[in-house]
């Protein structure tokens, strides 16, 4: 029966997905731009993301890994452009970002699977379901400036625990 099958995790819910975890490390770091200038770079990150994300869906399941890179790069871009960090923290934190979307995006697919399996319809439970799970997985900053810890050589992350 593979019509009973669950459906592939929509580009888009992806691509903002990337974009939100993205936003989350961002806004807890320096930032290299005013607020205004910040949005925009935002905003055409958000479109490199979707880019990224609906060229990948084209590609063809060999060539799966390969989309991800292009995703994974596409978000150190974004952290690299928004945050006044160096290479190195930019890989950190956009690898810490990446799991936090991956993890979000998957979980806000299951819940919404399953309350349509249940009968419910609708955007109010897709956004429902992304709501929540944004929500529940925002990391906190642990200095009293609001900026997140930054990892330094030798030591372990003291950043906020996802």
């Amino acid at each position: 029966m593979i019509g009973d099958l669950p459906t592939d995790i929509p580009r888009g819910f992806t691509a903002f997905a990337e974009w939100s975890a993205c936003l989350v490390y961002i806004l807890l770091l320096r930032k290299r731009f005013t607020p205004p200038v910040l949005a925009l770079a935002l905003g055409l990150g958000l479109g490199l993301l979707w880019a990224v994300q609906t060229f990948a869906g084209g590609l063809p399941i060999a060539l799966w890994t390969l989309g991800m890179a292009m995703a994974v790069a596409a978000m150190f871009a974004v952290v690299v452009v928004c945050a006044d960090v160096s290479t190195r923290e930019a890989g950190y934190f956009t690898a810490r970002a990446f799991v936090l979307a991956e993890l979000v995006a998957s979980l806000h697919w299951q819940l919404y699977s399953y309350a349509v399996d249940q009968g419910s319809r609708g955007s109010a439970s897709r956004w429902g379901c992304w709501s929540w799970c944004t929500a529940r997985r925002s990391p906190r900053p642990t200095s009293s400036s609001g900026d997140i810890s930054r990892p330094t050589s030798g030591s372990t992350s003291t950043a906020a625990p996802c």
